[in-house]
């Protein structure tokens, strides 16, 4: 399922959270972003006893991320890139 955002918000995106390089060049996607941001939210999941669990886990948050169901905030999508780091603080979309 691709990804549907407005202009504004995927012009948010690049101006804010894609990544770039050193010359300030985009150099991913949004969908690279919910897929960065999906892998460094589920790698918690590998320290526990349960075994490795974090591809999995990485793929609902991806796809709670892409249908717009769960975003996380700024500081775990920001340009450091690390968001395992990252204070995590989370919205659920609850619908209205």
């Amino acid at each position: 399922m691709p990804l549907e955002l407005s202009d504004s918000a995927r012009s948010l995106l690049r101006l804010r959270y894609l990544r770039r390089d050193e010359e300030g060049r985009i150099i991913e996607t949004a969908e690279e972003l919910f897929w960065r941001v999906a892998r460094a939210v589920a790698a918690a999941e590998d320290a526990f006893p349960r075994g490795p669990r974090s591809a999995e886990i990485a793929e609902k948050f991806y796809e709670l991320m892409t249908t717009l169901r769960f975003l996380p905030t700024y500081s775990s999508t920001d340009q450091r890139g690390n968001a395992a780091r990252a204070t995590l603080r989370l919205f659920r979309h609850t619908g209205s």
